[in-house]
């Protein structure tokens, strides 16, 4: 029985060790912490009262597991994620029967959830039997949608659009959810990068929406495209108008460096990749903080 099981131990460790080689540069992506790191000190920050209040924490918690059950989900992963977001209240909680992604090697789910909000996964099959990836991944959107707006409550028109027409393109809260995937593939692409620069492999191989591409547009959508679309949905307020429009500018002036980077093939190019993404955190982190402060409707729900 002991040779059994040392042998089998043998044999799985051959088989891990196989998978690396096989697809050695595929990152994991960040460990679910630092995601929920991330996105707490970008959009609460820590001057926040929402930061500091232990109150609010299942509000925070209920953000995290959404993100995650969007983006990062795997085979039988999320089932206590479900049941916080139910518990927090949010509607029509899906089982997760329903949104996971199964029958792909570990390490390889950005491919099906990280090419960008507005990406249709229409034709992609996964699992066992094959099955259309695409439906779940719309769940997987609105439930990340409708947690959005059980934590903030977007009010009656929004809520319409998403609830009772199914169209939450173009809301408010759409693009709040929007603004959480950006934050998560932006820590994905830091991540890639810079465990990359420390193997010498330097091409940049996260399955995501490009970060940075020429002539941008709705057909040619980049990682900046979408999140300035997001900002611009959500920073509408005329008390925010100037901050706004100062942080605007600043991700014009990355993203345009970025787009003439062309494609990260060296060494010298992939640090100038990751320069432009710590870039864009940062500047996320120092502006998104005070902008939401300052946002009157954003204020009352933190308070």
């Amino acid at each position: 029985m002991n040779r059994f099981i040392t042998r089998r131990s043998f044999l799985c460790l051959c088989f891990s060790t196989a998978l690396v080689a096989l697809n050695p540069c595929r990152a994991l992506g960040f460990e679910r912490s630092d995601h929920d790191a991330i996105m707490e000190e970008i959009i609460f920050g820590h001057s926040n009262k929402l930061f500091l209040d232990a109150n609010k924490n299942a509000a925070k918690s209920a953000l995290e597991s959404a993100c995650f059950l969007c983006l990062d989900q795997m085979r039988d992963d999320g089932e206590k994620d479900l049941a916080r977001l139910i518990e927090f209240g949010v509607p029509e909680v899906p089982k997760l029967a329903d949104i996971k992604l199964e029958g792909i090697f570990y390490g390889n789910h950005d491919e099906y959830t990280h090419r960008g909000w507005h990406y249709s996964y229409d034709g992609i099959e996964t699992g066992e039997p094959k099955e259309e990836w695409s439906p779940r991944w719309i769940r997987r959107k609105k439930l990340l949608i409708d947690t959005v707006n059980t934590v903030f409550d977007f009010g009656w028109f929004d809520h319409g659009r998403i609830s009772l027409l199914g169209m939450s393109e173009g809301t408010r809260c759409d693009a709040f959810a929007e603004l959480l995937y950006c934050i998560h593939v932006l820590g994905d692409y830091r991540d890639n990068i810079q465990e990359n620069l420390k193997k010498e492999l330097y091409k940049v191989n996260l399955q995501a929406i490009p970060f940075a591409t020429e002539n941008p547009s709705n057909e040619n959508r980049d990682f900046f495209w979408d999140l300035k679309e997001a900002l611009s949905l959500i920073f509408t307020e005329e008390a925010t108008r100037g901050d706004y429009e100062s942080c605007s500018r600043k991700l014009d002036e990355i993203s345009s460096r970025a787009r003439e980077l062309g494609e990260v093939i060296s060494k010298s190019s992939a640090e100038q990749f990751r320069k432009y993404v710590m870039q864009t955190q940062d500047l996320l982190k120092r502006r998104i903080p005070g902008l939401l402060e300052s946002t009157d409707f954003f204020k009352q729900r933190f308070c």
